[in-house]
């Protein structure tokens, strides 16, 4: 695979996976 493909995944992954906890964190404080 292109190296910038694994980049694009990685990111788009880390990105989503980030947003999800900061939902889960800011119902849990509500």
């Amino acid at each position: 695979m292109n190296k910038k493909i694994i980049a694009g995944l990685l990111t788009a992954f880390l990105t989503g996976f980030f947003i999800y906890l900061c939902k889960c964190g800011l119902e849990d404080n509500a």
